[in-house]
């Protein structure tokens, strides 16, 4: 019975099909993603990135998915990734969030996060049948997106005018782990 921890780098491709198969949210543009496996199988993985709107770039990061294979309970899996990704990296601050629609939140309490805020309610887009995140859709790239874009408009008048209506969720728990947290 042997566990091992592994750099999942140089393999996007199984990330991105385990995470596709396995994550309610799918795959990710992580940085890093190191995944557990059990007897050469992959049964849980986790994710990081470098958060794109802090100066703190270098030493911050964002815990992005975690997840067990589907149908699959492991114990402590969370907890090993998370320390390895500590004994690696050193990060002076991880942050991540928990999708008020599907968590109260306690997975990131247990690994010793501590809840920052709650976010406002945030809003998606429907392309496709595909929820899609606003940030694809900020008003200085739909000129290149849309058929019919009018630059006196607001960013959501566009997508109305072009056939695309938002739907909100619920907003996000925001959690941080400092570096003093994690000794």
């Amino acid at each position: 019975m042997a566990i091992s921890i592994s750099n999942l780098r140089e393999s996007a491709t199984i990330k991105s099909e385990f995470l596709n198969q396995n994550h309610i949210q799918g795959n990710d543009n992580s940085q890093l993603a190191y995944g557990l496996y059990f007897e050469e199988e992959l049964v849980s993985i986790m994710t990081f990135g470098h958060r794109k709107i802090t100066k703190e770039r270098k030493t911050s990061w964002e815990l992005i998915r975690f997840c067990n294979k589907i149908n699959h309970s492991i114990s402590g899996a969370a907890s090993k990734l998370l320390k390895f990704f500590i004994e690696k990296h050193s990060p002076d601050k991880i942050t991540t969030y928990a999708d008020l629609r599907y968590s109260d939140g306690n997975f990131y309490s247990k690994l010793g996060f501590s809840l920052k805020h709650i976010s406002s309610p945030g809003y998606w887009y429907i392309i496709n049948g595909e929820l899609k995140h606003r940030c694809g859709f900020m008003k200085h790239r739909l000129e290149k997106i849309l058929k019919n874009f009018d630059c006196n408009l607001s960013e959501y008048q566009n997508m109305l005018k072009n056939g695309y209506d938002r739907v909100w969720d619920c907003g996000q728990f925001v959690f941080e782990l400092q570096k003093e947290e994690t000794l």
